[in-house]
């Protein structure tokens, strides 16, 4: 060590580290390759020979934090089985992604979340004794996503087989989506990619709020097998019996209300950002601009209604009427998501949990910037749809807090399950849902025709929009619509 210090010029104290951290590590390489082989000799003279045919010894390289680790290990013949096995292997659960540690893996993809893949790569190559190229760590991010994908698939299948019975109580939750546009290899244009935080209300920590119970979700699937993702998240954690609303709040986006037009106890609104945020860009004239805001801050949205149609008419220009029926259509045809959940007539809320508050909606601005747009854009990055779609899972498990409480659980688990077509299994659910309803109906209305004796005295009213939703309660939704009707019948 001292030769190694003299022999140069000038030395700081980096450099010291450096040298020491080589040699340690290189002893501890040493000693675990010492630890393993002595326990492979141990397991030669202690295995049941009967059982295990010893046939030679071959030798293994592993990746680790502290650099390569070459040893050699027996390999044995099961003879009642007859499948090769390295006893070795089997009991130290010796677990690798191709040559990579786990704790190797792990420490990439800590990395690879938060800088560029090449920025990763030198990082790791500062931070231990091993050196790995960005496409090795672009390769361990796509198979762990991959491992989060059919993990999720698994979930989902279980959701719609209702399998999944979460235990954590909560009557509401808050629900916010929206989406951030990335740049695609080999595309024209930009693709939206989804982000959803689901979370069960707000906390006060010192002088600022933070939301409680914080899940997030993101992808490029479609509609459809999005909703199924994020509701499979929650049946998982949740009990879905107990959950009276989910509040849902997004930017007007079809894919976002999609699932609420046949959802009983999901109610939706617009995102105040983006309600203003459309007034403040389109309307043109700081007068009229201030009346329809001040208007919406009083909460008297068909007066807003008016007053646009008002302004409209009187509109010269035509760019400028243009832009003021963009706003009219928006808050028209999004009217009923203007009210404020805490505003609806036809819901109860429940009294928020000690130390929970039930607030304004309005988070995902802040959650896009924070879990999506700082590692995936404006940085120059074109992504592939697979790997946006890696890249995306992991942040929102970093994000949702369970990073590396999750990384092993996923990597072992997604081991034992094939990727399953979650879309077809969807339209399948669906094709049979729409069959059972049918034959409901059918044999609803067939015992309406029956004349039935009652008490002209006798009222009553039937209740579909509280509580846990029924199969009834949905019949007796969609036969308030016509589209539902002429689709199952």
């Amino acid at each position: 060590m001292n030769n190694i210090i003299l022999n140069h010029d000038r030395v700081n104290f980096n450099e010291i580290e450096k040298v020491v951290f080589g040699i340690v590590c290189e002893a501890g390489l040493s000693i675990v390759k010492g630890l393993m082989e002595n326990l492979d000799e141990e397991l030669f003279n202690s295995r049941d020979k009967k059982k295990y045919r010893y046939k030679f010894k071959t030798q293994k390289t592993i990746q680790t934090v502290m650099g390569d680790l070459t040893f050699q290990r027996r390999y044995y013949i099961d003879k009642h089985t007859r499948e090769g096995i390295c006893l070795l292997d089997n009991i130290l659960d010796l677990d690798t992604i191709g040559r990579t540690s786990l704790n190797l893996v792990e420490r990439i993809i800590d990395n690879a979340v938060d800088n560029s893949y090449r920025e990763s790569a030198r990082k790791i190559e500062n931070t231990t004794v091993t050196k790995v190229s960005h496409q090795t760590i672009k390769n361990k991010v796509d198979f762990v996503g991959t491992a989060i994908e059919k993990l999720e698939n698994v979930r989902v299948e279980k959701y719609l087989n209702n399998e999944l019975k979460g235990e954590k109580e909560s009557k509401i939750l808050f629900e916010e989506k929206d989406g951030v546009f990335l740049r695609i290899q080999g595309k024209k244009h930009k693709q939206e990619l989804k982000l959803a935080k689901v979370y069960e209300g707000w906390r006060k920590y010192n002088e600022s709020y933070h939301t409680v119970g914080t899940c997030y979700y993101a992808g490029y699937e479609g509609t459809e097998a999005f909703d199924s993702i994020i509701n499979s998240g929650i049946a998982e954690v949740y009990n879905e019996d107990g959950i009276q609303y989910i509040i849902l709040n997004g930017d007007g986006a079809s894919w976002i209300s999609a699932e609420t037009e046949n959802s009983l106890n999901k109610i939706y609104q617009l995102d105040l950002f983006h309600i203003y945020q459309k007034a403040n860009r389109k309307i043109k004239n700081k007068e009229a601009r201030k009346k329809i805001k001040k208007l919406l801050k009083k909460k008297k949205y068909a007066e807003t209604i008016e007053k646009l149609k008002e302004f409209i008419d009187k509109e010269t220009d035509e760019k400028a009427k243009e832009e003021l029926k963009e706003v009219f259509n928006y808050y028209n045809n999004n009217f009923d998501a203007l009210i404020r959940y805490q505003d609806k007539k036809d819901i109860f809320l429940p009294q928020p949990p000690d130390g929970i508050e039930f607030k304004g909606l309005g988070t995902m601005e802040s959650s896009i910037r924070n879990v999506l747009v700082l590692r995936m854009k404006n940085n120059g990055t074109a992504w592939s749809i697979s790997g946006a779609n890696h890249m995306s899972k992991l942040l929102c498990l970093k994000h949702s807090g369970d990073l590396h409480e999750q990384l092993k659980k996923i990597l072992k688990n997604s081991k034992v399950v094939d990727f399953i077509d979650i879309n077809k299994m969807i339209i399948d659910k669906l094709n049979e849902s729409k069959r059972t309803i049918s034959d409901e109906v059918k044999i609803l209305l067939k015992q309406q025709k029956k004349p039935t004796k009652y008490n002209e005295n006798i009222q009553s009213s039937i209740l579909y929009g509280q509580g846990k939703v029924t199969r009834m309660q949905q019949i007796l939704k969609g036969l308030s619509t016509f589209d539902f009707m002429s689709k199952i019948l």
